[in-house]
């Protein structure tokens, strides 16, 4: 409070003037303090209860955990070397589109021979060549003869020959 320097009734004046002005300030802070108070109720309705806050900590990652898992994931430049090596939709598509699909696999399946099928025919191969070898040796031993024949024939030939031009002479 402040005082007003003169005769009493004046500083009564003054004082209950400088009083009325006080409790307008006072009026005014209290206002506000009620606000405030007001905003802070409402703040604290908005706030989360000790269980709330235990639950949510408990779904959380500890700082250990975090680094675990950041030590396990790839980086950015990890991610854009496998993606330049991964092959993209387009490229898919074309080795797709070269590819032969389940029907056809089955089709050319139902064309191929079994492995029984493969074991027969190489049987049949196996005696077809032992048939074919006797046959050749036969066939040798046949030209064989008959070159060992002609070399014998040709001998009596020259013979009868070279008597034929003795004679001659």
């Amino acid at each position: 409070m402040e005082k007003v320097p003169g005769n009493n009734e004046n500083n009564k004046e003054a004082n209950t003037v400088s009083e009325r002005e006080l409790l307008e300030i006072i009026a005014v802070q209290v206002g506000k303090l009620t606000k405030d108070v007001d905003e802070i109720k409402e703040t604290i309705t908005t706030l989360a209860t000790k269980e709330e806050f235990a639950e949510i900590r408990s779904t959380m990652a500890t700082k250990e955990e975090f680094a675990e898992i950041r030590s396990t994931m790839a980086t950015k430049e990890e991610l854009a070397e496998i993606r330049s090596t991964m092959a993209t939709k387009e490229e898919l598509a074309e080795i797709r589109s070269t590819m032969a699909t389940k029907e056809e696999l089955a089709e050319i399946r139902s064309t191929m021979a079994t492995k029984e099928e493969l074991e027969e025919i190489k049987n049949i191969v196996i005696r077809i060549e032992n048939d074919h070898g006797q046959k050749l040796n036969a066939l040798f031993d046949g030209y064989n003869l008959n070159s060992e024949k002609l070399d014998r024939i040709e001998k009596e030939v020259a013979k009868h020959e070279e008597f034929i031009l003795r004679r001659i002479r």
